[in-house]
């Protein structure tokens, strides 16, 4: 069996994954948390002339060189990250997609990246006992509350 076709052919489906669409990650984030931040995905650089866009469950909420704040809560940083407030991380259960689309100047996607994020419920502090039967036995009791 030669090595080469099967070299081309791995370089193929290869690249026709890598061009099949956004890339899409997942997150979970603790209900409550403080303000995160979606980062860019490694190795993607913005030029200045480069449009970025960042939409939450398909709503604008950012257009870079766009003078008007299209969503208030949310803020980028100077390298394009998206920080997500702290208001926007309460309702157990919630999830929101988030996407990040780069554009040069011609209009041609360079980028789509989306994350979904999951807000889960906070882990509670575990309440540990343990239980001394005798010097060789021991009986480790781990114990959360959970509130709904």
């Amino acid at each position: 069996m030669e090595l080469f076709p099967v070299c081309l052919f791995l370089l193929a489906a290869f690249t026709a994954a890598s061009s099949a669409g956004p890339q899409e990650s997942n997150r979970y984030v603790a209900a409550g948390s403080k303000t995160i931040t979606m980062e860019l995905p490694a190795g993607i650089l913005v030029s200045k002339p480069d449009k970025l866009i960042w939409k939450r469950n398909g709503s604008l909420v950012y257009i870079k060189g766009n003078k008007n704040a299209i969503n208030n809560k949310f803020t980028v940083s100077p390298n394009w990250a998206l920080n997500v407030p702290a208001a926007e991380l309460q309702v157990v259960g919630q999830v929101d997609v988030y996407t990040l689309e780069v554009h040069d100047t011609q209009g041609k996607e360079k980028v789509t990246m989306k994350t979904i994020l999951h807000l889960l419920e906070k882990v509670r502090t575990p309440t540990l006992t343990i239980n001394c039967m005798d010097k060789d036995n021991a009986v480790f009791t781990c114990f959360a509350t959970f509130h709904r």
